[in-house]
């Protein structure tokens, strides 16, 4: 056998072995939780003065299709309400009814996501845009804190430590009917009840 060869047959050797690793071990580096977020807006657009619920849910993720991730325990998600006039202007916060904390059960791995309704009725025409972060707290040992708001169809906020999911942006309307008062908050928080 030549030299070349046996390197080759050497480095093929240690790239078997190396690459056989039991469940128990692949396990042992899969068994936390991975928590996510996702908001989801049931319409593009509301007149002005109408309530609209908007579902803030919560996922633990399975690591791959080897059962081995681990229950999530109890948690918060944070939620949070951003307003602008238009295309043009700055996102602000809206302070009365942003840092919402939304209590998230117990969770399996794939399993039944938690729900929180949060009922919003908007009392000024404009673009809305609704932010969650679930374990927002960090209280949930996890496999990846750095990913607790993103979510398939969100816009992540990669600026954020623990990234930040945002809804599709809400538009609300002028509503004929009702005559806007500036004395209001932009949105109001109805009610926040959790779906069974």
């Amino acid at each position: 056998m030549t030299k070349k060869t046996s390197l080759v047959f050497m480095a093929a050797l240690l790239l078997t072995v190396n690459n056989q690793c039991t469940k128990a071990q692949f396990c042992e580096n899969k068994a936390l939780c991975d928590l996510f977020s996702k908001t989801i807006l049931p319409v593009a657009g509301i007149l002005l003065g109408v309530n609209l619920t908007i579902v803030s849910t919560v996922y633990n993720v399975a690591a791959s299709n080897v059962d081995c991730t681990g229950d999530a325990g109890l948690s918060k998600s944070d939620f949070d309400v951003e307003f602008r006039n238009d295309a043009s202007s700055p996102w602000q916060i809206v302070q009365n009814v942003s840092d919402q904390v939304l209590q998230v059960g117990a969770l399996i791995a794939d399993g039944n996501p938690d729900n929180s309704d949060v009922n919003l009725i908007f009392n000024m025409p404009g673009q809305y845009r609704f932010r969650t972060a679930s374990d927002h707290d960090f209280e949930v040992p996890e496999r990846d804190d750095n990913n607790n708001g993103s979510c398939a169809g969100c816009r992540v906020d990669v600026s954020s430590s623990n990234n930040v999911s945002y809804s599709e942006i809400l538009t609300v309307y002028e509503n004929p009917n009702i005559t806007y008062n500036p004395s209001k908050p932009p949105v109001e928080i109805v009610n926040i009840t959790k779906r069974k």
